[in-house]
């Protein structure tokens, strides 16, 4: 029997299927590379390009339903203390109905994305989710549900749900004995060590290093000096509202790489293009002691991804020094939020100023004991 279908206008976003197709409740058409079927015989179908779970693209959407909840304590909380330490993000998660249809496609089509989606969830390995209102980094198959009746013979429905998964990073820094120092005369030989590298220089873990071996002397000293594969690390210690603080200056001046194209910085975030801007300076390569991809976004953008914060953290010295090689001023100095998406809000000082070798950046802030303890090897 015919089916009616209502054919969307040019720029439109849904497609209708309205009646029973030959196999007994099933309608099914395509158009311009869009499959739509349905078993209810009335079915309002979304349909984007960018749409897609990993690098599987539906070919109809139903609907998506996404969930972000915040865990807020039951206790009481003390007056004066931070509200933040009593909240936390959870995952986010996001529910789709999507379908495909054998129609037009080789036999066995619909057996292989069903074992494609059971093979991306049984790989564990994030990939992007990419829904009508969002970019979801960094998620996991949590259930794959179908149900293959008289009508979905030869289509498969499936309810996806797809759940973030918050990855953080750890560092350990490793303060050599005083006899292994190039110079005695310096503080401390420092080295930082990701999970998977060790990196040549880096933001937090010298301002926690600094307030955590001032912590331990009876007479800390104004200035400590850290020796680190990229150079000389000067650490200043202050008291900021009561509490003590370590401003660190890079080792080396801000230094300009290649430029990184638009299309592939933004394809790397999980942005359109559109949202890297370009006024300021273009997404460049730059380095203080280690070096980053540096772009500016659009205000909204980052709300939208799940960037890595430990890359971020130790950009923000190099943030500051490029945007002064932008401008004219001897010195630029910013007050950054960071970690607010993730529901750990912090708060840094970043500068930079013009010197006679280059543009010299840095960083402080203060640090919290999160746990002590003793290793025996």
């Amino acid at each position: 029997m015919a089916v009616p279908v209502a054919f969307p206008t040019p720029g439109a976003t849904a497609v209708k299927a309205i009646g029973k197709g030959p196999l007994g409740g099933l309608a099914s058409f395509s158009l311009g590379g869009i499959a739509a079927s349905s078993a209810l015989g009335l079915v309002q179908a979304l349909f984007k390009p960018n749409r897609a779970i990993g690098t599987i693209i539906a070919g109809v959407t139903v609907d998506e339903v996404g969930r972000d909840d915040l865990e807020i304590t039951r206790h009481p909380v003390e007056l004066g203390a931070q509200i933040t330490d009593h909240a936390y993000k959870l995952p986010a998660e996001i529910i789709i109905r999507c379908g495909w249809t054998g129609s037009g496609h080789l036999p066995g089509y619909i057996d292989a994305v069903y074992d494609a989606l059971l093979t991306l969830q049984f790989s564990r390995v994030p990939f992007t989710v990419t829904t009508g209102k969002r970019t979801y980094p960094n998620m996991l198959i949590a259930s794959i549900g179908q149900t293959t009746d008289s009508t979905t013979e030869n289509a498969l429905m499936c309810q996806v749900t797809c759940r973030h998964i918050i990855i953080v990073e750890t560092q350990v820094t490793n303060v050599a004995p005083r006899a292994a120092q190039a110079d005695p005369a310096n503080t401390a030989h420092v080295r930082i060590f990701t999970p998977m590298h060790e990196l040549p220089f880096a933001g937090h873990p010298n301002v926690g290093t600094a307030l955590v071996l001032a912590a331990r002397m009876d007479a800390p000293p104004d200035v400590m000096l850290f020796e680190e594969p990229a150079g000389l690390v000067r650490v200043g210690l202050s008291m900021r509202d009561g509490a003590p603080m370590a401003t660190l200056e890079a080792p080396v001046p801000l230094q300009l790489g290649p430029e990184v194209p638009v299309a592939l910085l933004a394809a790397c975030a999980g942005l359109r293009p559109d949202q890297v801007l370009t006024g300021t300076h273009p997404p460049v390569v730059a380095s203080v002691g280690l070096g980053f991809a540096v772009a500016e976004v659009a205000p909204d953008a980052l709300a939208g991804i799940s960037p890595d914060t430990g890359a971020f953290r130790r950009a923000l010295a190099v943030a500051a020094g490029l945007l002064l090689s932008c401008s004219d001023a001897p010195e630029h100095r910013l007050t950054i939020h960071q970690g607010v998406e993730m529901g750990r809000p912090s708060v840094l000082h970043a500068h930079a100023a013009h010197t006679a070798d280059g543009i010299r950046a840095g960083v402080g802030g203060g640090a919290v004991m999160v746990f002590r303890g003793v290793a025996s090897l």
